[in-house]
């Protein structure tokens, strides 16, 4: 990590009084590079989603300034390292000149990417979130802790340490639905937590079960954020999130009458 970091720190490298550099402060590894870069030549500005105490930062769902509301945050962009990202841009934005109106609407209006916590479908209260580009367990943590109550679909291809990192997450599981080659290492770790789950096997399976057991328990979200690789099943992540946006879409259109019993 400290060599990762210092090839990080190289992007700054060139810069000169008439530039600026833009930081995040959330880890311990950027707020050291940021005492660095504070020292000059270009105009440092620290970045948080999640505290106040830097130059832009998130709060009450808004990108902050000097005590200015600079932005509101749209639906999205969840998470903190959502709003870090739209502090980010805010920073840069307004260093160029872009009038604060036009960086407002901008935010607030903001679509979304695809596969990065993107909702593609909705029904009957559930809402369908692909986040397909959550290839391990620390991209998946982000999602995860963006919803209080959620049916997950994960698995393929594991990386080292599997999911145990998200054990903080599980309570927020209401169920698991696992796809891929590595499924059944997936559901030790949640078996070990009290976490239900199924060996779903693929997402023609997952979906519509997922859909199913989330109108029978209230939930409302059902989230693609496998925390794994696609190249079992899938070319890439890309694939693996246009079939869960194909199925998801087909579930909800199909006609419903009610709660499930």
């Amino acid at each position: 990590m400290e060599g990762y970091a210092r090839a990080k720190t190289r992007v700054f490298t060139h810069q000169t009084a008439q530039g600026l550099a833009v930081i995040g402060v959330d880890d311990d590894w950027c707020r050291e590079i940021a005492k660095t870069l504070q020292a000059g030549p270009a105009h440092c500005v620290t970045i948080s989603g999640a505290n106040s105490d830097c130059d832009v930062y998130e709060q009450d769902n808004a990108i902050w300034q000097a005590g200015q509301c600079l932005a509101r945050l749209g639906p999205s962009l969840p998470g903190s390292h959502n709003a870090e990202n739209a502090a980010a841009a805010c920073a840069m934005a307004r260093f160029l000149g872009v009038a604060d109106d036009t960086l407002a609407a901008a935010i607030l209006s903001f679509p979304g990417l695809p596969h990065r916590q993107k909702l593609v479908a909705e029904q009957d209260g559930v809402a369908f979130i692909d986040d397909s580009k959550a290839t391990n367990a620390d991209a998946s943590a982000r999602a995860l802790g963006c919803y209080d109550r959620l049916i997950w679909i994960a698995g393929g291809m594991a990386k080292e340490g599997g999911i145990a990192s998200l054990t903080p997450y599980f309570p927020r599981i209401v169920h698991a639905f696992l796809i891929g080659r590595d499924a059944a290492q997936l559901a030790e770790t949640l078996a070990a937590h009290g976490v239900a789950f199924t060996l779903s096997g693929t997402l023609e399976n997952a979906v519509p079960a997922a859909y199913d057991a989330a109108r029978k328990t209230g939930t409302p979200v059902v989230l693609l954020s496998p925390a794994c690789a696609s190249f079992d099943q899938f070319s890439g992540f890309e694939a693996r999130g246009l079939r869960f946006l194909e199925l998801a879409r087909t579930v909800t259109e199909q006609p419903q009458t009610g709660k499930a019993d």
